[in-house]
């Protein structure tokens, strides 16, 4: 910051004392230190057009950057397989604090710091606000949803692998179609036949 006589408005012996003596402390702190958000920056403003010349010497203090979320949409999970998504913000300083602030997450999921996981008990979509504070105050929310599936290997819907399920895809055999064209085609392999039959009977007995 440089400091100059304009117009007829000459410093006097005591302001020019003020401003060396804010200059010295603008350079030892100033030079080599950038304030980071909610620190204090020095700063000297001199009012040039005011006779008798003011000089004001005070401290203001950076803003902090605004929290963002970055996380605008989660992807779907499957009920009974483990489930794990971090949810990712930018901005804010400090520590950031992060809760549930509407609706509710899927059964067996739970929000830790950033991190959203579980094992999915219930199939459906649930919609939930996560909300986020930082050591400043600033705070932000976002709406986001999670969609539970069923197990390809519940094919009958009742959370159990069970005899059921084999007698569905028994009842189908030999049909065939796109992939993922019905349930009892489990593997996805246009055909509803005996290979889908030992994969349930892999699952037999799980439940979820």
């Amino acid at each position: 910051m440089v400091f100059q006589r304009r117009g007829h408005y000459g410093l006097t012996d005591n302001a020019q004392t003020m401003v060396s003596a804010a200059q010295t402390y603008l350079s030892a702190h100033n030079g080599d230190y950038i304030p980071g958000p909610g620190q204090l920056e020095p700063v000297i403003c001199d009012a040039l057009d005011s006779s008798p010349l003011q000089i004001i010497f005070y401290e203001y203090t950076v803003p902090t950057p605004p929290i963002v979320f970055n996380t605008q949409s989660l992807p779907g999970a499957t009920g009974g397989t483990p489930y794990s998504q971090t949810i990712s913000v930018a901005g804010g300083t400090g520590n950031i604090a992060w809760s549930i602030t509407a609706g509710a997450l899927p059964a067996g999921l739970a929000l830790n710091g950033d991190v959203i996981s579980g094992t999915p008990t219930a199939a459906g979509t649930a919609g939930f606000t996560v909300g986020v504070k930082d050591d400043a105050g600033n705070k932000a929310t976002q709406t986001l949803s999670i969609t539970v599936n069923a197990p390809v290997w519940d094919i009958v819907g009742n959370h159990t692998c069970n005899v059921q399920d084999l007698i569905t895809i028994g009842n189908d055999m030999g049909e065939q179609g796109a992939p993922g064209w019905v349930p009892e085609d489990v593997n996805q392999d246009v055909v509803v036949n005996v290979l889908d039959l030992i994969y349930i009977g892999n699952f037999i007995g799980q439940s979820w």
